[in-house]
């Protein structure tokens, strides 16, 4: 706060000469002194107050959740998830390859393609507009929808040799659900199955079952509240998430017993290209739980912020609270991103 000096300036007249010791003499009438009328002058204008930086940990605001409608080829590939999925994921192969991480990606591609039979090198990253990965967890259980530009005719050789002819495994088929499933066999073979669905170009599984389930239209598929929380993910960003996750997945985190009195959905997206911004929205089961964690977000910022490591990623953070749903947005600028895939290439 800024300290005000105020000052009184005060006008006092004073005099007088004593009298002689002579007879009195009547004082000869004096006229009065004029008065300067009391006239009060303007009021001071104060200045203008300096507007409140913002307070410790706070964070500019983040506007509530949009995202445009998604692309017809992940429409058609959401009813096809199987039940038990917890999260589906998408990525645009095509617009990753151009971007900051696209040497890395393109490398892969060429190491993959380099071993493979000579139908890969038709192959591009340009005919994998946007994978749809959907699953429990990062190991097994996982089923990829790899896009409807890779056709059967086209591809089988090249996808079938590269994902399961691996340490000498011989390549066999069988018919599943209507429909011709690769699988490995022999020494080396992995459990890792693929087939062509009409509806969405090769299907890639961790397990047959798996498989199974994305194929057939009868067989139980995800819930309802997941598949419409992929629906409203961002789909134009370069990679995007939508995930139901039970509490007991967010321990790790350490957050405060009692503030998670259910699964919380989550929506995200990432752009990586020569700057980065990740965007991350949560809904919570109470409008209570999500201002608590906006909280903890707050609480976290000044000490990432401190960091020299980790200072360059949060210098532009906004966080919004709307009832239950909890925005956050982490923009990185060219430099800082620069320095973080270099650091991720450092081996």
């Amino acid at each position: 706060m800024r300290a005000w000096l105020s000052c009184l300036l005060l006008a006092i007249a004073c005099g007088g000469h004593p009298p002689g010791r002579s007879a009195p003499v009547a004082p000869a009438p004096v006229a009065p002194a004029p008065v300067a009328p009391d006239v009060a002058g303007p009021e001071p204008t104060p200045p203008e107050p300096t507007p409140p930086g913002p307070r410790p940990g706070e964070l500019p605001d983040a506007p509530p959740w949009t995202a445009p409608a998604a692309p017809l080829h992940v429409l058609a590939v959401l009813p096809q998830v199987p039940a038990g999925a917890r999260y589906v994921l998408g990525a645009d192969v095509a617009r990753l390859a151009r971007g900051a991480a696209g040497g890395a990606l393109r490398e892969l591609l060429a190491i993959i393609i380099g071993a493979s039979p000579p139908a890969c090198r038709s192959i591009t990253t340009a005919q994998f507009a946007q994978v749809v990965i959907a699953g429990v967890g990062l190991q097994g259980e996982q089923v990829y929808f790899l896009g409807p530009a890779l056709t059967e005719r086209a591809t089988a050789p090249c996808l079938t040799a590269t994902l399961l002819g691996k340490d000498g495994a011989t390549i066999e088929h069988k018919p599943l659900s209507g429909r011709t499933v690769y699988y490995a066999d022999g020494a080396g073979a992995v459990d890792d199955v693929v087939a062509w669905s009409k509806i969405s170009g090769p299907i890639y599984a961790s397990r047959e079952d798996w498989l199974a389930a994305a194929l057939d239209p009868r067989a139980p598929k995800a819930t309802p509240d997941l598949v419409a929380l992929a629906a409203t993910a961002d789909h134009a960003r370069m990679v995007w998430l939508a995930a139901l996750v039970a509490p007991a997945d967010l321990a790790p985190l350490g957050l405060p017993d009692g503030l998670l009195a259910g699964p919380v959905a989550v929506r995200a997206g990432l752009d990586l290209g020569d700057e980065l911004e990740l965007d991350v929205d949560v809904t919570f089961a109470t409008a209570d739980a999500a201002a608590r964690f906006g909280d903890l977000v707050r609480l976290q910022v000044p000490a990432l912020r401190a960091d020299p490591d980790t200072a360059p990623l949060v210098t532009d953070v906004r966080l919004g609270i709307h009832g239950a749903e909890l925005r956050l947005i982490v923009h990185v600028d060219r430099d800082a991103t620069a320095a973080l895939i270099a650091r991720l290439h450092t081996p």
